[in-house]
């Protein structure tokens, strides 16, 4: 599916402010039982800025994400630095060690 980059409706966004919950990431339980993260808007759009800057992401790369959209640098890292560039994102249902070279040059993936 693709997005057709017209605006999102306002009501969609309506009352939400930078310091609200946008996600929770859990941590993986290792010295007890996994705890939430809260991660607010303004953290996930300044980590997407951040590693947009840092990696010079432009609109011309393409993402490639085999991980989990739950986890923590699938749903942050990779996604807000994607939207942030307004770059694409290519999902996969698990990673594929004989499929990997094939979706590379099939997507055009960048990072």
């Amino acid at each position: 599916m693709s997005q057709d980059g017209s605006p999102v409706p306002l009501a969609w966004r309506e009352g939400v402010v930078a310091g609200d919950t946008a996600q929770y990431i859990f941590t993986s339980g290792t010295t007890g039982l996994p705890k939430a993260a809260v991660i607010s808007h303004a953290r996930w759009l300044m980590a997407g800025d951040s590693m947009q800057l840092l990696w010079e992401i432009t609109q011309d790369d393409c993402f490639y994400c085999f991980l989990p959209l739950y986890h923590g640098a699938a749903s942050m890292s990779l996604t807000a630095t994607a939207m942030a560039a307004g770059a694409r994102i290519v999902v996969r249902r698990k990673f594929s060690r004989s499929e990997f070279w094939r979706d590379i040059r099939a997507h055009g993936i960048t990072f």
